[in-house]
C-alpha cells in the first residue's frame, strides 16, 4: 500500500493530469467499523471500482442538473455528464 501511495503522491506533485475514461480503476478504503476512525492506526478494507460504477453511484438515472466547483460546472442530464465548463 505504501509504494501506491508514494505513486499517487508523486502523480500529484507532478501534476501529470489525463483524461478518465470509463474502465478506469480507482481505489477506495474503508473503515472496517465506525470506532477505526478514532485509532491511530485503523483498520481498513482496500478495494477497486471503476469510473464507470463511481459514475452510476453518484449520478443515477434520472438526476438532471448542474453544479458548480471551484468555478467548474458540470452539467447532467438524466445521470449522463453532457458538459463540463
Amino acid at each position: 500500500m505504501g509504494s501506491m501511495l508514494q505513486d499517487i503522491i508523486g502523480l500529484v506533485t507532478r501534476k501529470k493530469k489525463v483524461t478518465p475514461r470509463k474502465d478506469d480503476i480507482i481505489t477506495i478504503a474503508r473503515y472496517n467499523n465506525a470506532r477505526e476512525r478514532m485509532e491511530s492506526n485503523p483498520n481498513i478494507q482496500v478495494e477497486s471500482i471503476t469510473l464507470d460504477s463511481l459514475k452510476t453511484f453518484v449520478a443515477p438515472k434520472g438526476v438532471t442538473g448542474s453544479f458548480t466547483i471551484d468555478g467548474q460546472t458540470m452539467t447532467l442530464e438524466n445521470g449522463i455528464i453532457t458538459s463540463i465548463k
